[in-house]
């Protein structure tokens, strides 16, 4: 079973300095692992894209079921299926991946570089979209391998300090446009 999120980041550096000083594996998709701080600089200033997000921090867990943390044929495999689902996931994004072995659970830190190498053009979009793309992709990669395949918990429908029998509260924007919706019915009655 593995679990797998991902999030945006202003410093690229940042992320593979933590990731580095405790990795026991390490490996690069689309970059040389051992250059991999100036490798994600360098595609950044060739095209001009200097902006707040410079990559974006991902990590794949495994189950201490399946894979024991000081194992290194484990982490070996761990490091294995994690560059097959970055590179399925990002085949155009450069990734420095790290696997951490502090923990009960076998885990891989992901660096995954914000500009695509054929566009030029940075990954932008939907998060949800991102975060699932990236779970269905682990999902198939894992079961692939003979591992179990992660199934979420459901969540809870939120009601944010409502009764249960409470209307929703509407946004501003819907008030604004009732009022509006008002205002123009009171005026077509004149």
């Amino acid at each position: 079973m593995a679990t797998t999120h991902i999030k945006r980041s202003n410093g690229a550096s940042r992320l593979v300095n933590y990731a580095e000083k405790r990795a026991v594996q390490k490996d690069g998709y689309n970059l040389d692992i051992d250059y991999a701080k100036s490798e994600l600089k360098q595609v950044r200033e060739i095209y001009g894209n200097k902006g707040s997000t410079q990559a974006y921090a991902s990590r794949v867990a495994f189950s201490p079921k399946e894979f024991d943390p000081k194992n290194i044929k484990d982490q070996l495999k761990a490091l294995e299926i994690a560059k097959e689902i970055y590179s399925t996931a990002y085949p155009n994004q450069q990734v420095a991946m790290y696997v951490h072995n502090d923990t009960d659970s076998l885990h891989v830190h992901a660096v995954i570089g914000a500009i695509d190498l054929q566009t030029g053009k940075k990954m932008h979009g939907n998060w949800q979209q991102y975060r699932e793309k990236i779970v269905k992709i682990t999902d198939k990669v894992v079961e692939k391998h003979g591992l179990t395949v992660t199934v979420p918990k459901p969540q809870p429908e939120k009601n944010y300090g409502r009764a249960k029998n409470e209307r929703p509260r509407t946004s501003h924007m819907e008030r604004q446009n009732q009022t509006s919706r008002r205002y123009n019915h009171a005026r077509s009655l004149y």
